[in-house]
């Protein structure tokens, strides 16, 4: 009895046994589980972050234009399933044709395919500005298009300040090749004003010799150091009405209230609606605007001037081994700043692969991360998932969050067909 007693407690102990190594095993891949789920990704020896493949989604988007980063967002985060042929819609009007998708229940502007650049869309990519030349007998008009309406008129006036569109049309100037121009559609933040250049005032309303313009042999010959013969001119939206705002300028974009201009070869910004006017701080040069800031470009340190603050700040972008190639300010869309580095690994030498790195920088906070690009190809050409390439680097389009990115691919930037994009996940790392 005794024998059988023991021979059941030792037949007891290894299925015991057996049940913790199953349970300490099963524990253990639910911790690295939970660890993956977590976003954690692994770093090099210098302390930068991985891309693996695994973490890049890929998707492509018709390259008819560049496209409204909102649609990107859509596509990346599949609000917008660009595989449904319904997904965009289209209307023409004179020629003109324009895309449209919807997302979450709110029609967006997704292209604008032209070859005529000069055109503003709105932040919120619900309006299109853009010029018409098709009405006979007047000058270049100016159409808006919105997308609650699904319609396009034109806002410009015939008359502006006593200068008379048709009557200009008539005006030979320069044997006919120019009657005045209109150049540089900027829509304000809040969709609200719309400023242009235009040279209008060379002519007067009841002769016709241009401003800053003297006759030599029967032709119109420009007066020297006579200023900038572009003004700066604004359609009040909401009123309709367009008035002359800012003499001898050239516009360059809006900040919020803030209308940011060049004059003689100087920055400025003027509040829209106190009429302050700032000027950026001395040691700024090859300089960029995007968003509210100011980039300088020119050196090794991000140097950038907030324009609605008005405060300028340093942020050490070197890093050992890596040269910085572009620099840029991107908005995440839970509204935070972030400067976007883009690095090479250095001067290359011959028969050295290029790879591409990116620096991701929290403005609020000086935080900085490095990331590796793969630069590995996939087995399978059709699958490859190379970011990496001697052609170009990758373009940051986009950030959702503070852990993902989109990209356009280097690799593809000049495919005529189509433009491929990824979303790459950068994991929890900040």
């Amino acid at each position: 009895m005794e024998k059988k007693v023991m021979g059941k407690k030792f037949g007891i102990i290894p299925i015991l046994c057996c049940l913790a190594v199953i349970f300490i095993t099963g524990l253990f891949f639910l911790v690295n589980h939970n660890s993956r789920d977590n976003g954690k990704i692994q770093k090099d020896k210098d302390g930068r972050y991985i891309i693996t493949e695994e973490r890049i989604k890929k998707f492509e988007i018709e390259n008819y234009a560049n496209p409204q980063y909102q649609y990107v967002y859509g596509v990346a985060t599949e609000k917008i399933d660009n595989t449904n042929p319904d997904s965009l819609s289209l209307i023409n009007d004179n020629n003109i044709s324009i895309y449209t998708s919807l997302i979450n229940d709110k029609k967006i502007i997704s292209y604008f395919p032209t070859q005529n650049y000069n055109y503003s869309i709105s932040k919120d990519a619900t309006r299109l500005f853009y010029f018409d030349d098709s009405r006979a007998g007047y000058c270049t008009d100016i159409m808006m298009y919105d997308t609650e309406s699904n319609q396009t008129k034109k806002i410009n006036n015939d008359t502006i300040e006593g200068y008379e569109s048709k009557y200009f049309k008539t005006m030979n100037v320069f044997d006919g090749i120019m009657n005045y121009c209109l150049n540089q559609l900027k829509i304000s933040d809040d969709n609200s004003l719309l400023a242009y250049e235009s040279d209008r005032r060379i002519y007067d309303s009841k002769i016709s010799e241009p401003r800053n313009y003297t006759v030599t042999d029967g032709n119109y010959v420009l007066q020297e150091n006579t200023g900038n013969t572009m003004d700066i001119w604004i359609i009040d939206l909401s009123s309709g009405s367009e008035y002359l705002f800012l003499e001898d300028a050239r516009l360059q974009r809006w900040d919020g209230r803030n209308l940011v201009y060049m004059q003689n070869s100087l920055m400025y910004f003027m509040n829209i609606d106190t009429k302050e006017v700032k000027t950026i701080p001395e040691g700024f040069s090859n300089i960029e605007i995007g968003l509210n800031y100011i980039i300088d470009c020119s050196m090794d340190v991000l140097k950038i001037y907030n324009i609605t603050t008005g405060e300028a700040s340093n942020y050490t972008i070197i890093e050992e081994g890596l040269r910085a190639i572009n620099k840029q300010i991107i908005k995440s869309d839970d509204g935070k700043d972030y400067a976007i580095i883009t690095y090479t690994n250095g001067y290359l030498e011959v028969g050295q692969n290029k790879k591409y790195y990116c620096g991701i920088i929290d403005l609020s906070s000086g935080n900085k991360k490095i990331f590796i690009f793969p630069n590995e190809e996939n087995e399978n050409e059709n699958e490859n998932l190379n970011l990496n390439d001697n052609m170009s680097a990758p373009v940051i389009v986009g950030l959702i969050g503070n852990n993902k990115i989109i990209i356009k691919h280097g690799i593809y930037a000049y495919s005529p067909k189509n433009t491929n994009y990824a979303l790459i996940d950068l994991g929890d790392v900040w």
